[in-house]
């Protein structure tokens, strides 16, 4: 059974799976020093929405929304195992943040997307997000305004 909620994973699963998407979709991120520091980083500061398939992690997405003042909360990193792709846990995870997020008082979500990924791009607009103006090189920054009516 597939189950998707707010949690925060114990620090050696985290690592264990940011080096599994690391290896899969995140060339940047790739060397031992680079993955583990990016995942201190979110561990520390972080908050996440997990999916797992009989306990084991196969989605997350790590945000921020604790920025005092801010209005915005931020999706540090998206990412579902391949192997559960397209079978609607991204938009899963994506209401409970919004959820989450509203219940902290934020009023939107924004994240990056590499100008090359068409996919994304298509599907983050396709979920309420759009792209903000910004002179960045290699990606755009979107944003989705959370409804202020109901949960």
């Amino acid at each position: 059974m597939i189950t998707c909620q707010i949690e925060k994973p114990d620090y050696a699963e985290l690592l264990r799976y940011m080096h599994y998407q690391v290896a899969d979709s995140f060339p940047y991120l790739r060397g031992e020093q680079r993955t583990k520091g990016f995942t201190d980083k979110l561990y520390a500061h972080a908050d996440f929405c997990i999916c797992r398939d009989e306990g084991r992690l196969i989605g997350m997405i790590a945000y921020y929304a604790n920025g005092e003042g801010a209005n915005f909360a931020y999706l540090a990193q998206v990412y579902v195992s391949p192997d559960y792709r397209r079978e609607g846990l991204c938009s899963r995870m994506l209401d409970l943040v919004a959820q989450d997020v509203k219940s902290k008082g934020f009023q939107e979500i924004r994240l990056e997307v590499y100008k090359y990924n068409d996919y994304a791009q298509h599907y983050y607009t396709n979920h309420g997000f759009y792209t903000m103006p910004d002179a960045r090189s290699e990606t755009l920054l979107m944003k989705q305004t959370i409804p202020h009516g109901g949960n």
